[in-house]
């Protein structure tokens, strides 16, 4: 059609070629036309229009096959590692950064794409597959065939077998729990006096911003605290209160969650502890003899804490009678920076003392008594700055506890008897007879109650440990 065009534009020009322009411009200038010349111009014209035809039928097979010329038929085959095909992979052919064809594999696993000869990059990817990715010559491959070959994903398998046996409900009493060590609790950085300051050591087991022991979440009062297997807990509030000073506990241990109904009178936890008897040698331990010194200013003002602990013990008669004592005294001084000092401290002082005889009655039966005496008061407490000195209360405790322990072995099992006595007396007074006045700014005046409260609790217990007997019968 081109050419035919370009024919058909130019035919006056071709007929100038030819020699036959020049009667047709004369014809037009003279203005007149013989019959002869009508006839030849007719007939060249017709003769023309076939050449024309004529070479545009032969022209144009030629123009389509120099366009196909260019074009690429390229069939793709996508086969697994066992050589089986995969159908429904996903074919992504791009050229020059451009994607060309994009199709799926049909159920013989081939997909055939057309595209011009050059540089192909070919991705095939399928679900459960390893996606590959190809870059091939169009020119170098034989047959326009293009077989690829992909791999199953891998997957781990693994297989864990668990093998158990059933134990005995009879068994598991309770936990094991956790036991502290007091050689070792006495080197920590928070150097414990006494059995309670140890016990935050244990996991699970914190100090409550209120001073309180908390035992998996919960308080003093829903847990048990025994020494030497007798109740310690204040009868009146079911507190640890002051308890016997670390250096004569022996063993220490905390239940976090107990089953055994031995223990009672628990919801959370339980702590048991066990003293130290005296032995058939005497020894002797001080420990923290020196104060804490207070420093204001660059100027020495005093103490602010003194806390010497003295144990003892040894044979009063050796193999027959032993001695155990354990003494501390604190004196703890807490500022509060809000107020002047020096009407900004907190007071505290306490006596801890526990003494212990054991007594070898016979070589299958002992007696063990023990006396813990802790006294302890309190000056201005709660202070702080809505609450001068002048208006909080002082605190005095008076705790006093015997307890009187017998043990009889009979055959392989041991019977003891358990006496114990716990007094307790607590007073809460203020520091005048004035009334309190409570302002946003702050309060003044004095405290504006007084109370008083005595608690005891008396307690016998007798408890028979039989051993398993393996032989005949007794009554064989």
């Amino acid at each position: 059609m081109l050419v035919k065009v370009a024919f058909a534009t130019y035919k006056r020009d071709e007929l100038r070629i030819l020699g036959m322009d020049d009667g047709i411009s004369e014809r037009n200038h003279v203005g007149r036309t013989t019959r002869h010349t009508r006839r030849s111009a007719l007939r060249l014209r017709r003769s023309l229009w076939v050449v024309l035809v004529a070479i545009n039928l032969l022209s144009g097979p030629l123009i389509y096959g120099q366009l196909a010329a260019g074009d690429f038929s390229m069939t793709v085959t996508v086969k697994d590692e066992k050589g089986n095909t995969v159908s429904g992979a996903e074919l992504v052919v791009s050229q020059n950064d451009e994607t060309v064809a994009r199709l799926l594999t049909d159920a013989n696993g081939q997909g055939a794409v057309h595209l011009k000869r050059g540089t192909l990059h070919v991705s095939v990817s399928r679900s459960g597959y390893v996606s590959v990715q190809e870059t091939i010559d169009a020119e170098a491959l034989p047959k326009q065939v293009l077989e690829v070959q992909i791999v199953h994903t891998p997957q781990a398998h693994e297989t864990v077998t668990v093998e158990t046996t059933s134990p005995s409900i009879a068994e598991e009493t309770s936990s094991p729990g956790t036991e502290i060590k007091p050689v070792e609790a006495i080197s920590t950085p928070s150097h414990p006096v006494t059995l309670t300051d140890a016990l935050p050591l244990v996991p699970g087991v914190v100090r409550a911003p209120d001073g309180q022991i908390q035992i998996e979440g919960a308080g003093e009062s829903h847990s048990a605290l025994l020494v030497n297997s007798v109740d310690a807990t204040d009868p009146a509030t079911g507190q640890f209160g002051l308890s016997v000073p670390i250096d004569v506990v022996d063993s220490l241990h905390v239940i976090t969650t107990p089953y055994s109904a031995r223990y009672g009178r628990f919801t959370a936890g339980v702590v048991t502890a066990e003293t130290r008897p005296g032995g058939n040698k005497w020894h002797f331990d001080l420990n923290d003899p020196f104060p804490e010194f207070r420093i204001r200013s660059g100027h020495l003002r005093g103490t602010r804490s003194v806390t010497p602990r003295i144990s003892f013990g040894g044979p009063i008669v050796k193999d027959r009678v032993f001695f155990s004592e354990g003494t501390e005294y604190v004196s703890n001084k807490i500022p509060v920076r809000t107020l002047y000092f020096p009407f900004n401290e907190t007071k505290i002082n306490s006596f801890n003392s526990f003494t212990q005889t054991d007594f070898t009655l016979t070589p299958r039966q002992t007696l063990t008594a023990s006396f813990h005496a802790a006294p302890h008061s309190i000056r201005y407490a709660n202070l702080n700055f809505f609450n001068p000195q002048e208006v909080t209360p002082n605190g005095d405790t008076q705790s006093y506890t015997g307890s009187l322990f017998h043990r009889l072995a009979i055959g392989e099992g041991l019977i003891q008897s358990t006496f114990a006595s716990s007094d307790i007396a607590t007073s809460v007074s203020s520091q005048g007879n004035q009334g309190m006045m409570v302002r946003p700014t702050g309060n003044s005046g004095n405290y504006f109650a007084e109370q008083q409260r005595n608690s005891g609790r008396f307690r016998m217990k007798r408890t028979m440990l039989a051993c398993s007997y393996e032989g005949p019968p007794w009554y064989a």
